[in-house]
């Protein structure tokens, strides 16, 4: 499934909505179709989807998956594939588009909507998982997104979240360092600390005005969920998604510094 979605994403006509050179999409399907590199690619998005997803969300199939910020919901097609039912939002039409697209080329259940995040079209109890990667970060109100994210989930259902670490070394290169080299000066540098709690233009993402970057700590995470009844944490933690780091053992301590935030929290 996943060769499939990447070939409708990055060289069929389907491609051609996204706002993306050929050069780019060539690139990626390179990478997924190259010796160890294509295997590593296919085992990091294998561990990804077994056990950030499929496994804290205790799937089974019929459940009802609502994706926040799909962009072009690789994860979700892939828990669909198994038996699920899944609804994504997205602000951008064309990441709307090119989802709905696919999943009717290959007769999936998905279906996708442009949509605010902070006001969804849903009705309460929709929903048996509601999750989001890299989200969070770009919305222009996180807390009412969240309680929107909640409000939708059925009792017992299932928040899973992965967002961007401002904790961790690796995060702060991208954003301090690598980025504004390839952008330019664009995007990230100095001026990504005093406004990134602002509302801007985001460059890479479309006009429409959000948060760059915005990442949290696991402690921000834990205080505004400890203020919400409704939902209980069952997971508060940070994970590294690079196979090769899987080995290294990181202290309790040391912990909430490397990698990207992973959350999953149940509705009581």
């Amino acid at each position: 499934m996943l060769q499939k979605i990447n070939a409708l994403l990055w060289e069929g006509d389907i491609s051609n909505d996204l706002e993306l050179g050929p050069i780019v999409r060539q690139h990626r399907m390179k990478l997924l179709n190259n010796g160890w590199r294509g295997t590593l690619y296919k085992k990091i998005h294998t561990r990804i989807l077994t056990e950030l997803y499929l496994a804290p969300m205790q799937f089974v199939p019929g459940m009802r998956i609502l994706e926040l910020g799909c962009g072009e919901a690789l994860e979700l097609f892939e828990i669909v594939n198994l038996g699920g039912y899944g609804y994504g939002i997205d602000i951008r039409p064309d990441r709307v588009s090119l989802v709905n697209k696919c999943a009717h080329y290959l007769e999936m259940d998905i279906k996708a909507y442009q949509s605010d995040a902070c006001s969804l079209n849903f009705k309460s109890s929709s929903f048996d998982v509601v999750m989001a990667t890299s989200f969070f970060e770009h919305v222009y109100d996180d807390k009412s997104a969240l309680s929107e994210a909640v409000r939708v989930l059925r009792p017992g259902g299932f928040l899973i979240i992965r967002d961007g670490n401002i904790l961790d070394p690796l995060h702060l290169f991208e954003i301090l360092i690598r980025r504004p080299i390839s952008t330019y000066g664009k995007i990230g540098g100095i001026s990504w600390i005093r406004n990134k709690g602002k509302l801007l233009k985001s460059v890479p993402i479309g006009n429409y005005f959000g948060k760059d970057e915005d990442w949290k700590t696991i402690y921000w995470w834990g205080k505004t969920l400890a203020g919400n009844k409704d939902i209980s944490i069952n997971v508060l933690s940070t994970v590294i998604t690079y196979l090769w780091f899987r080995s290294f053992k990181i202290s309790k301590v040391m912990r909430p510094f490397f990698g990207g935030i992973f959350l999953v929290a149940q509705k009581q």
